[in-house]
């Protein structure tokens, strides 16, 4: 079975029902590497959303389809920028890994609400794509006597074409990567070894209370409220301020991202493998090669 699915929506629980069920392939309206583009775009999820949908699929090995939408009308160099930045969270599970990637100019057709919004002076900059669209066959003077967006579809003139040729050499990059990522238990610590191509190039020592910050994040998106509130089970003294730190030190990592209010919140990394630890613990180190 195939069907698409609402980013929102996604959870350990829902995908594993689904592939218990037959379902082999999903598709989500991807769109974007950064909270701002999906906002631009009008998507209710964010990027969190979208890491949740790369790892769950990856987990229970379900394909997927992914678009990535160049042009965004409001984009920034500094969206396309954090795209770049963004793609590390996505290192063990790329996307397109898994079924079809594609990176293409937003397309654009009468009445959607750019469209609206935009002067004609702007409409006139955005390309016929002939593959989609009986525009350019018609006579001139027809083409250009009203709304040429009503005829057919355009696609966006890339602002930033730049950095977006970055964007997809490191994708590429990322993809013919091998990177892996072993849980170990060394002592009484837990010890996270990510390698690439068969080379440990980091590991990363992790105390208790970071494990558990993974942990409450691990199946599904959670915003920095009910993480306070399962972690106060475990450990019940840990100061708010210090449980901010965790996260923000995690997301210095790229074992988890949060967006900047610190409402959408995930682990990049599986915690089924973590090994359990006691209460206390050395602080969390990193060491990479």
């Amino acid at each position: 079975y195939s069907s698409d699915i609402a980013a929102t929506r996604l959870s350990t629980t829902t995908l594993r029902k689904m592939a218990l069920a037959g379902f082999d392939h999903l598709l989500v309206g991807f769109e974007a590497m950064t909270d701002r583009l999906l906002e631009k775009v009008n998507k209710a999820h964010r990027f969190a959303h979208n890491i949740c949908f790369l790892k769950l699929t990856d987990k229970f090995r379900i394909q997927h389809g992914v678009n990535i939408l160049m042009g965004v009308p409001d984009e920034a160099r500094e969206d396309v920028i954090e795209s770049i930045q963004n793609l590390h969270y996505l290192r063990f599970y790329p996307p397109g890994a898994r079924g079809g990637l594609w990176i293409r100019p937003m397309f654009l057709g009468a009445r959607a609400p750019y469209e609206t919004a935009m002067s004609d002076t702007e409409k006139d900059q955005w390309i016929i794509d002939d593959a989609y669209s009986a525009y350019g066959f018609l006579p001139e003077r027809i083409a250009i006597a009203g709304n040429r967006m009503h005829l057919g579809a355009f696609r966006a003139p890339l602002r930033h074409s730049d950095l977006w040729d970055e964007f997809k050499v490191l994708m590429d990059a990322y993809q013919k990567a091998q990177r892996e990522y072993l849980w170990l238990a060394r002592g009484e610590e837990a010890v996270l070894q990510e390698r690439c191509d068969g080379e440990i190039v980091k590991e990363s020592t992790l105390e208790t209370q970071y494990c558990e910050v993974l942990r409450v994040a691990n199946d599904r998106v959670v915003g920095f409220r009910e993480l306070s509130q399962k972690i106060r089970t475990a450990f019940p003294d840990l100061p708010e301020a210090k449980l901010k730190d965790i996260v923000c030190d995690l997301k210095s990592e790229y074992l988890l991202y949060t967006d900047e209010k610190q409402r959408n919140i995930i682990s990049v990394v599986d915690t089924d493998g973590c090994p359990p630890l006691g209460s206390e613990r050395p602080s969390s180190s990193t060491t990479e090669r």
